[in-house]
């Protein structure tokens, strides 16, 4: 800002800023933290902790991707599984993610994200409570993602490069349609779009998310491991991964 308050674009300052500035913040909160954030303007990135983690919810991101690869090869009907998609995402349905994970098969999601370079992540079973997740289970551990493969996702997605430029908008379209909202589109000023896709559990709170700010249009992913927090923790920890979207939001936007 010049001595007038006006905001001067050629002294905003760089990234490492807010990342210091996050580590530090981050410190004094409870539970493993990993964030990543990108300027899709600038290109500019950061991340944090980054790790492979339990994914919660987020592994729908992949299921996804993965199912309009086989609708583009023709081998899935786009009308047969165009409601799933919705329910899976824009209200996180896991009874839909079952079925998307048996249409196309429970070891391809896996293989999809191994293809197209999301190294940290891995589908091995289904999601309960759906009462509809039997026979899902490869054996192999947890559902795990991190959160870079989140953040390559979702630019992925951005740019068009998730299966095809149609599907990828298809996919926008629908992380825009979101009806979780209470974490990070909850620390954006009012009118901002945000495209995103939450996950928790007992011990996990995360959300990945574009945010289309007029300072910049940027990804933000948080992943918080609380061991032992209960589903009580999480509303705390939601109230911390907002603060964290705000400080990036302010930085992304003002510069400051």
């Amino acid at each position: 800002m010049n001595k007038n308050g006006v905001y001067v674009k050629a002294k905003k300052r760089k990234m490492s800023t807010l990342k210091s500035q996050l580590q530090k913040k981050m410190k004094s909160y409870r539970g493993t933290w990993s964030v990543y954030v990108k300027n899709l303007d600038t290109d500019e990135s950061f991340s944090i902790n980054n790790r492979s983690m339990y994914a919660a919810s987020l592994i729908k991101l992949y299921a996804m991707g993965a199912v309009y690869e086989k609708i583009d090869e023709g081998k899935i009907k786009e009308s047969s599984v165009s409601r799933t998609i919705n329910s899976m995402i824009t209200v996180s349905d896991n009874g839909s993610f079952n079925t998307i994970v048996r249409k196309v098969g429970k070891t391809y999601i896996s293989k999809w994200c191994k293809n197209n370079g999301y190294k940290q992540t891995k589908q091995t079973h289904g999601l309960e409570p759906s009462g509809n997740s039997a026979g899902l289970s490869s054996g192999k551990g947890s559902n795990m993602t991190s959160v870079k493969d989140c953040g390559k996702f979702l630019e992925d997605v951005y740019r068009g490069k998730c299966v095809n430029k149609k599907y990828s908008a298809k996919m926008l379209k629908t992380l825009k349609k979101q009806k979780r909202r209470s974490k990070i589109p909850a620390g954006v000023p009012s009118g901002v779009t945000v495209a995103n896709k939450t996950g928790e559990t007992n011990s996990y709170t995360h959300d990945a998310a574009i945010v289309y700010s007029q300072g910049a249009k940027y990804i933000i992913c948080v992943m918080v491991y609380r061991p032992g927090g209960g589903w009580a923790a999480d509303g705390r920890q939601r109230v911390i991964l907002r603060r964290c979207q705000k400080m990036c939001t302010s930085f992304l936007i003002n510069g400051i």
